[in-house]
């Protein structure tokens, strides 16, 4: 009897992680349903590449279509299936599907490429603590496994991680094949450096309050939230290069897609916070492709390019994914100051100012330090 296999996609790399997974599991053959996004325009979403991952679902016989997270609403009866797969069960987006889905297993992967889920308040901790408990509470006879891809403190499952490196390289084949409009036009050379920004909030109001519905109060020249925390960092990341004699003679750098809109202003705070460092050139690349495609658009190439690549979050895990024939070349952008007084005073006073950031960035260094390890 055919099983049946729910997907919740948030990106296009949570989706190959979820087809690796089921290939790790030796489960071949089911009616394979990916919901994904609302927002079709998101470019992030598996949905602009439906018929790319149809045809790489059917190389293990899955039979699979795709929908969206609001149809479930239209089965009154719900949705019943053997196996649930999704990124994070206490998102919005999970507790949506598991209000409409009536699974045997649920199954969490991590966010990203399958990386622990790690949140950085202690409010944040809490309230999935209390959802998963209300979860299984409502739910007696479910079973809920955790199963990450690039966990913190134990070794990488190798042969899981192959499975998933094969599902990047046969999609990366399958894009290089299919020559679509969506591919991007970027052409690296040798000594360029590509540097990956996570989502950066943007502060518009020193204050702010909502009225008869309306919202009145101060406002202030748009600026980034802990913008001084990534400059500092990308600064420090620059005069490496050059420390190194590696100066690139384009500095990449690919924005968060929720970030669209402020493109010119992240171009705008870069130039002037890296004026002076050397001759870099700033090139701010366009949101309308993924991390996932310029990378597959960049293996295919002939012959492959060297370049740099730096990040702060777990998109620099896809990228070193991706780029596994050059793991070397991936790094973060966390390189410590000279000077064991300076080190301690940036230690003390990020983790008071830049809370978030400072342990987003901790965690991230300890999942990044597993997968070169389970790459060699």
């Amino acid at each position: 009897m055919a099983r049946t296999v729910v997907v919740v996609s948030s990106q296009l790399i949570t989706t190959l992680s979820a087809l690796a997974y089921l290939r790790h599991r030796n489960i071949h053959g089911t009616d394979l349903r990916v919901l994904s996004l609302e927002r079709l325009d998101h470019v992030h979403a598996a949905h602009a590449f439906e018929e790319v991952l149809i045809r790489l679902a059917a190389r293990d016989g899955h039979r699979c279509v795709f929908g969206e997270l609001s149809a479930l609403h239209a089965e009154p009866a719900g949705l019943f299936c053997d196996y649930l797969l999704l990124p994070r069960i206490d998102h919005k987006q999970g507790q949506a599907v598991l209000k409409g889905c009536s699974p045997d297993v649920v199954i969490e992967l991590g966010e990203s490429i399958g990386v622990e889920t790690k949140l950085y308040s202690f409010q944040a901790r809490r309230l999935r603590c209390r959802s998963i408990l209300h979860l299984l509470e409502s739910r007696p006879n479910l079973r809920l496994d955790y199963s990450y891809l690039i966990p913190l403190n134990r070794g990488v499952d190798k042969l899981r991680l192959q499975h998933f490196l094969d599902c990047c390289s046969d999609f990366s084949a399958m894009m290089g094949r299919d020559l679509t409009a969506s591919k991007p036009a970027v052409n690296f050379i040798n000594g360029d450096a590509l540097l990956l920004l996570p989502y950066l909030k943007v502060k518009k109001w020193h204050l702010r309050v909502e009225l008869f519905g309306r919202v009145k109060g101060i406002k202030c020249a748009q600026k980034f939230y802990d913008w001084q925390y990534f400059l500092t960092r990308v600064q420090r990341y620059v005069n490496g290069l050059r420390a190194n004699g590696q100066v690139s003679p384009h500095l990449y750098v690919q924005a968060h897609p929720k970030n669209h809109q402020d493109l010119k202003l992240i171009e705008q705070q870069l130039n002037r916070g890296l004026k002076g460092i050397g001759n870099v050139q700033l090139k701010v690349l366009p949101c309308d492709s993924p991390l996932e495609l310029i990378l597959s658009d960049l293996i295919s190439t002939s012959p492959t390019p060297c370049i740099q690549m730096a990040g702060f979050g777990t998109n620099i895990l896809s990228a070193a994914a991706f780029l596994c024939s050059h793991p070397h070349s991936v790094s973060l952008c966390d390189k410590k100051a000279e000077g064991r007084i300076q080190r301690l005073w940036n230690f003390c006073f990020d983790g008071l100012v830049y809370r978030r950031e400072f342990l987003r960035q901790r965690h991230v260094r300890k999942v990044f330090n597993n997968l070169p390890q389970a790459m060699r």
